[in-house]
């Protein structure tokens, strides 16, 4: 798929006539990045934020204590980092990392902000950081919640209204799952042997069935 025909699918650019044109008048740029490099460094400047036109990326925050919680995974085409950007934050608080082959369209919001003569660009930047809080708030209530049992099924449920079915893939092996929970691997693996004895679930691998 071409690069245009990938952002026409994201919301940045809905009803934009001319994408080409509109790179060129914001000064977008493309970079690759192979797999397992880093995209973003945590304290990086966070002044753009990058469109997944390939590949996917994983967004991870380290704790002072040297703790991981994978904050999301995301393919095309995705946003990240529109929401420091406009936020006037000065570095990236997260890393972002390619878990396979990436290519990054960049942006720095400013320009789409100073482009006066295309409101519906900037009315799509604006919504796009309303769905963005929208997806924050999700990842909230699921660390809210208080043992593993309940941030797990919270999170399953929130996928299976995502797909609007009770049979899903989600984008975690089993350790990156414990690292986006915030839970051990050991306990979430127990959890869901005894979710499925239970007949609550039934997975393999990353598909799983809600009952």
């Amino acid at each position: 798929m071409s690069d245009v025909a990938v952002l026409k699918q994201c919301y940045i650019f809905h009803d934009i006539a001319n994408i080409e044109k509109t790179l060129h008048e914001v000064h977008a740029f493309k970079k690759h990045y192979e797999k397992g490099e880093t995209i973003v460094m945590e304290g990086d400047d966070a002044n753009k934020m990058g469109i997944i036109l390939q590949g996917r990326v994983r967004i991870i925050r380290n704790d002072i204590y040297g703790n991981r919680t994978i904050v999301d995974q995301m393919g095309p085409p995705q946003i990240f980092g529109e929401t420091f950007a406009c936020a006037n934050i000065r570095a990236y608080p997260v890393s972002v990392e390619a878990v396979s082959e990436v290519d990054i369209m960049f942006i720095q919001p400013k320009e789409i902000l100073a482009n006066q003569t295309d409101t519906q660009l900037i009315s799509n930047l604006l919504n796009s950081l309303a769905s963005k809080n929208l997806v924050l708030n999700n990842k909230l209530t699921i660390m809210s919640k208080r043992s593993t049992k309940e941030k797990l099924m919270t999170y399953l449920h929130s996928r299976a209204n995502y797909h609007h079915s009770n049979q899903f893939d989600i984008p975690f092996n089993r350790q990156e799952l414990a690292d986006y929970l915030g839970v051990d691997r050991s306990a979430l693996s127990a959890e869901l042997s005894k979710l499925k004895k239970a007949n609550v679930l039934d997975y393999k691998k990353n598909h799983f069935v809600l009952k």
